[in-house]
């Protein structure tokens, strides 16, 4: 009796890349998780900025060179 045995090929770098990402998304939760929540500090500048809009955007030379 003889068995026939296919061999299928699988790259290396598959694996490697998977175990690369999931590490990638585990910092990227830790990092959200240990950030917290928005400080009052930027909830306000936030919100003066949706108040205000581009009115208190500096202009001229204090807005730095254009992009």
């Amino acid at each position: 009796m003889q068995t026939i045995v296919r061999l299928l090929e699988v790259p290396m770098k598959a694996a490697h890349h998977t175990a690369k990402a999931l590490l990638i998304a585990q910092f990227e939760e830790d990092a959200r998780r240990l950030a917290g929540d928005i400080s009052s500090n930027q909830r306000r500048l936030l919100k003066v900025g949706l108040e205000k809009g581009k009115v208190l955007e500096p202009v001229g030379r204090l807005a730095g060179p254009e992009a």
